[in-house]
């Protein structure tokens, strides 16, 4: 291989700008990262009307506007200068704080015309960031397989046995599903991510998603018995008198056998229809700090528009709410986990997860299959209050995993505890949900 060359000069004190979000890391706490660009011929070929070259230009301005510039982040590109070359690797940028524009720069300024070397990209970038920092962290950015007789998995899978302190994250852009085999065992085997991304925005949520380390969540405080505010079995014959119904529909719902069991039989829109029908309230005075609401349940959700909701809520059409619903999606399963805020039954802010996945995921599995799993297990859904933060997660959830959502910071949060079961649109199946408990913990 041809020795590297580094730019002669790099462009510095060009400003980026950082989200208030984004976390800051000492140089201590935050390795230096080098983004591996692909600009091989193949990046010539379009998606919807665009070159993958020219969308990769477009995701790369878009991360660097939210790339923190604590972080030192490099460059390195391989086909950029060169066609039928597999030694045309450069070091474009060496990683630096604050180098998000030199970055934007850099891959505006270069022409797909060579060939896709991944191996020895691997292989270069770790023996000069190891001669740097003694610590490797790439993230390739490629569309196509490796071209070069080489096998990057083997050259990965080397480099993290050597001893060496190397993780792969791989970008797979535009990619099949044979190729996405090809190059996910080099994050595989060295502890990395691989994630999909097929236009603008999912290219740049994957940099984003690779490059800024989010800090660990603050751990949730598991409560003993001893903060229990309030609690529900539904061990009598009907609801006790904390609760009322609103737009009552006696037909599809009962307390019997220890549950509350709710039915939903036609799409009405859930929490943001005014009239939707049977939304459980508990008249239940809030702890004055922190706390957990939690409902534990068995969620039939056979009809894949199936949907339940928890959290707070008044007369108004005003509420904070906790949500899972899930979809069919490439004929497999899909759940999404939110915390949204309606003001007058419209939308003002959300928190989203895909808990399971896109048409992309590998680990989508077929919807009949996992509805029924989900269905003859409990499932704990808990909406969580910090201040004035608010945020969901699920525990047992579809393919039984644990799961939660970033916060949203809710000012006035309304002051009743409220639930329901719906579908967002129509099906012909019936959504049931058989509510074992629901539980209101003070958490110190």
């Amino acid at each position: 291989m041809k020795p590297l060359t580094l730019t002669a000069a790099l462009c510095a004190g060009l400003a980026t700008t950082t989200l208030a979000t984004t976390p800051t890391f000492s140089a201590t706490e935050q390795p230096e990262i080098m983004i591996i660009m692909d600009s091989s011929g193949s990046m010539r070929k379009k998606i919807g009307g665009m070159t993958k070259m020219d969308i990769a230009k477009r995701a790369v301005s878009d991360f660097v506007a939210t790339a923190p510039k604590d972080i030192p982040i490099g460059l390195m590109a391989y086909g950029h200068r060169r066609a039928k070359d597999c030694t045309d690797i450069q070091v474009v940028l060496a990683p630096e704080e604050g180098s998000g524009r030199s970055i934007e720069q850099a891959v505006f300024g270069m022409r797909p015309k060579g060939e896709t070397p991944i191996a020895d990209s691997l292989r270069a970038a770790a023996d000069y960031m190891n001669s740097q920092t003694k610590t490797a962290t790439v993230v390739l950015v490629t569309d196509g397989e490796e071209a070069c007789n080489a096998d990057p998995c083997a050259a990965a899978a080397e480099l993290e046995a050597s001893g060496v302190d190397f993780t792969a994250h791989v970008v797979g852009f535009g990619l099949n599903e044979e190729q996405s085999k090809a190059v996910k065992c080099l994050a595989d085997n060295t502890g990395g991510q691989f994630i999909a991304a097929n236009n603008t925005a999912e290219l740049a949520g994957a940099l984003v998603k690779t490059v800024v380390k989010a800090p660990p969540p603050a751990p949730v405080k598991v409560s003993s018995a001893a903060n229990v505010v309030w609690e529900d079995n539904f061990d009598g014959g009907a609801l006790g008198e904390v609760w009322t119904v609103r737009n009552a529909d006696a037909d599809n719902f009962v307390v019997d056998g220890g549950e509350l069991i709710a039915i939903n039989q036609s799409a009405n829109g859930g929490p943001t229809k005014g009239d939707a029908p049977n939304h459980f309230l508990a008249n239940v005075d809030l702890p004055s700090g922190d706390w957990d609401l939690s409902v534990t349940a068995r969620f039939e959700f056979s009809t894949s528009r199936d949907g339940f909701f928890l959290g707070l809520s008044d007369d108004k059409g005003n509420s904070v709410i906790g949500a899972m619903y899930t979809s069919q999606n490439c004929r497999g399963f899909q759940m999404k986990l939110y915390t949204l805020q309606y003001a007058a039954y419209k939308e003002r802010a959300r928190a989203e997860k895909h808990h399971v996945g896109k048409c992309t995921d590998a680990k989508l599995k077929p919807y009949r299959k996992v509805s029924d799993e989900f269905a003859k297990r409990s499932t704990t859904l808990t909406f969580h209050k910090r201040g004035r933060k608010y945020f969901t997660s699920i525990d047992g959830g579809p393919l039984n995993a644990a799961d939660e959502t970033e916060t949203l910071t809710i000012l006035r949060a309304p002051k009743t505890i409220t639930m329901g079961v719906h579908k967002y649109r129509q099906a012909s199946a019936d959504t049931v949900v058989n509510i074992d408990n629901i539980r209101l913990v003070s958490v110190d």
